[in-house]
């Protein structure tokens, strides 16, 4: 395997037209783009940035000729490569320049579009150091000879002498729509992803997987499985990390089969491994405190006050780039978005957890209990959101539209029957939850007990309301009928962990986004509804509300208590 150079390197390519359907183009003014290019480009990235500058779309199939290789780029329609189209080796197009093993005055030829067969050659002019050594070096197009070549020339227009009709805008490499293409191209859908495998390469590793050896069957499960699985699902399968068998993807891409199982494997280290587990752990418990549990003054974290935080509890340092790896890979985290690094700052918040899990495990046949929350007001007017547009458009809302009202409502969710019981209100205050739980009362009027459960909010612990429940109580039991209620706080700051967050989002994203509802009368009707075909679906279709947030033994490992959104429980 041609060792990789340092990405200081520039390589100054020619771009020279040699002519389509495998005619030979002769150009008298000698027709040519000069292009300056880091040498730890692709030949992916390298085939969008010739056809930017030609001013071509870039969606028809091409490859690359390097000292009688053959480096494709074949879509991902078909895994395997059909054999006996090509002559010599084939590789993929995930391979870097500075791998091509390529020297000053060597060419490489670009085929571009298997139906007009256009050819191109590139020949490296020049190997210039990049004295400021900046790695994210943007290619530019420094010279240029002869105007553009029209990728689909109209069939009633004049051509020149050799078929070919030229553009009259002067050549240009735009960023934007080529940054825009590779992302979307190739970042998204060919990211850790094997190009194609040919038919002898497919055979072995069919054979592999069949292998009692453990190390072939990785290799395969890997090669075979990375469009259908991600990294990570992949990782978990074969207890390999994600960086290696992301490492073993783009070397099969680059190099093929034999090079891939030349890899070398790292012996583990016992004592490594125990410090690392250990690290792993003490950042993401640092990481589920605020900041200012640590004496840093910031309202939320980063990487490196984070390791600042780790230096000054455990005496030991810990660089930025560990951090990121940590919170990324193990803690599974998304660090530039807020919303999904919601932490609780209650003390209390481990006991809390075990109260409410100890509770809905334990829950008789008789028993139930209830997530509550209060939404609102939410306003009557043009609400933007997502939905599905047209490519090129854009559905406009109006920054300070025309206000028709609000509403407010309280919701109560079974978390054994999955049932949502609702009222409308004026405001969110203590007699609206007295008002609910008299609904909830008299509707599960044969449960012989009822735990509520919910947020810190002042009017969910007020004196009215709770001298309101011991009333209520005391009267159930005198008669000895009807449910007793017991409430269950949440801890505080921790909304991931009322389950009814995510049906109020559900109700949202169904009948609010994207709404322009006349009056709050009509708004009402669309949320009501909605958690009527709710209500009835889980009739027919049992299920308890929440999922791991049931399980105890998630929760008594302090690792798997992750702050997030409820879509994490």
């Amino acid at each position: 395997m041609p060792a990789a150079k340092e990405s200081s390197i520039i390589f100054l390519l020619q771009l020279k037209y040699k002519g389509g359907f495998g005619d030979n183009f002769r150009d008298e003014k000698q027709w040519h783009r000069n292009i300056l290019i880091q040498s730890r480009t692709t030949l992916e990235y390298l085939s969008c940035i010739i056809t930017n500058i030609m001013n071509w779309d870039h969606c028809h199939l091409y490859y690359f000729v390097v000292d009688k290789k053959n480096y494709i780029h074949n879509g991902l329609d078909e895994l395997i490569l059909e054999d006996g189209i090509f002559d010599g080796p084939c590789f993929s197009c995930d391979i870097r320049l500075c791998q091509l093993g390529i020297s000053i005055e060597d060419e490489i030829q670009f085929n571009y579009d298997y139906g007009d067969e256009h050819i191109f050659t590139l020949k490296l002019l020049d190997v210039i150091e990049n004295n400021d050594n900046k790695k994210n070096y943007r290619p530019g197009l420094i010279s240029f000879n002869g105007k553009n070549i029209t990728q689909y020339p109209e069939p009633d227009e004049e051509f020149d002498l050799y078929g070919i009709r030229f553009e009259e805008e002067t050549p240009r490499l735009d960023f934007t729509s080529l940054n825009c293409l590779y992302n979307e191209s190739y970042k998204q859908l060919y990211k850790n992803v094997v190009r194609f495998i040919s038919v002898v390469d497919h055979t072995k590793l069919l054979k592999m997987r069949k292998s009692n050896n453990k190390r072939e069957w990785n290799f395969a499960v890997t090669l075979l499985e990375s469009r259908s699985l991600c990294a990570k699902e992949i990782s978990e399968k074969i207890e390999i990390s994600e960086e290696r068998l992301i490492k073993w993807i783009k070397t099969y891409n680059a190099f093929g089969l034999s090079e891939t199982m030349k890899s070398r494997r790292r012996n583990a280290n016992s004592s490594r491994q125990v410090k690392l587990k250990k690290k792993i752990k003490r950042v993401l418990e640092i990481l589920h405190h605020p900041p200012s549990a640590f004496d840093i003054n910031r309202s939320n974290w980063s990487q490196s006050a984070i390791a600042k935080a780790y230096k000054n509890k455990y005496e030991e340092p810990i660089s930025t780039a560990t951090v990121g790896r940590i919170i990324r890979d193990e803690g599974g985290y998304k660090f530039s978005k807020a919303k999904q690094v919601l932490t609780s700052s209650d003390p209390n918040y481990a006991e809390k957890v075990n109260l409410l899990v100890t509770m809905l495990q334990s829950l008789k046949h008789d028993e139930d209990l209830f997530f509550i929350d209060e939404m609102g007001p939410i306003r009557v007017k043009k609400h933007g959101g997502r939905s599905y547009t047209k490519k090129g458009e854009t559905k406009w809302v109006s920054s300070n539209p025309v206000n028709r009202g609000s509403v407010i409502f309280s919701a109560a969710l079974s978390a054994k029957k999955n049932q949502v019981t609702m009222i409308y209100g004026r405001s969110k205050n203590s007699p609206a939850m007295i008002d609910l739980i008299e609904v909830i009362y008299n509707q599960y009027y044969q449960l012989s007990k009822i735990y509520v459960t919910w947020d810190a909010a002042s009017w969910h612990k007020s004196n009215e309301l709770i001298d309101w429940l011991n009333s209520l109580n005391q009267h159930s039991t005198k008669i000895n009928k009807g449910p007793l209620i017991e409430f269950i706080p949440l801890p505080s700051c921790a909304q991931f962990l009322n389950v009814i967050e995510s049906v109020f989002s559900s109700m949202k994203r169904a009948v609010i986004h994207l709404s322009n509802y006349k009056s709050p009368d009509e708004m009402k009707s669309a949320i009501s509804k909605h958690f009527r075909n709710r209500n009835n679906y889980y009739k027919e279709n049992p299920k308890r509300a929440g999922n791991k947030i049931w399980n105890i033994d998630f929760f008594s490992n302090s690792d798997n208590i992750r702050s997030g959104n409820y879509r994490e429980w």
